[in-house]
């Protein structure tokens, strides 16, 4: 799997870029393809959304109406056991982002909902990296019963 779609030289300009990673928002969909694949990075069409495993994430791009790059979401999910390893995932993946990007504009420690949030305002992207630790059940077999999200938007 693929760690970055940039080069180390890029890293410091990732909270400048017009973009999520080194692809630009409006980017359409035949491009995307192009470069995920020069990277080797598998990829499913679904209904208007392109999806990939990225960062030890799911990943989905979302297009506009006229199939332009609008929305980047990512997630993971973690078993009703796996509280730790869901804390330790979302403090190295914080961690990675506060290195990227720099410290959050906002944070948010909802203690009722269980939930933490925190925002990135950059020139050209808004980031939610959303961290959901409340204990519940969402199937039968309880699988996802923490969440980790971040979102990524033109600003």
């Amino acid at each position: 799997m693929v760690r970055a779609f940039y080069q180390m030289d890029d890293y410091q300009n990732l909270k400048n870029f017009n973009g999520w990673e080194n692809i630009p928002w409006n980017a359409f969909p035949e491009m995307i393809k192009q470069a995920l694949s020069r990277q080797q990075v598998g990829f499913n069409e679904l209904d208007g959304l392109l999806e990939f495993s990225f960062q030890e994430m799911r990943t989905y791009l979302k297009f506009n109406e006229l199939n332009q790059l609008r929305e980047v979401h990512q997630f993971a999910d973690f078993h009703l056991l796996e509280l730790d390893k869901s804390q330790a995932f979302y403090e190295k993946l914080k961690k990675d982002l506060v290195l990227k990007y720099g410290q959050p504009q906002y944070l948010s420690d909802d203690k009722k909902r269980e939930i933490i949030t925190l925002h990135w305002y950059l020139p050209h992207t808004q980031i939610k990296l959303a961290y959901d630790y409340q204990y519940k059940v969402i199937d039968e077999l309880g699988g996802g019963a923490y969440r980790v999200d971040v979102y990524f938007l033109p600003q």
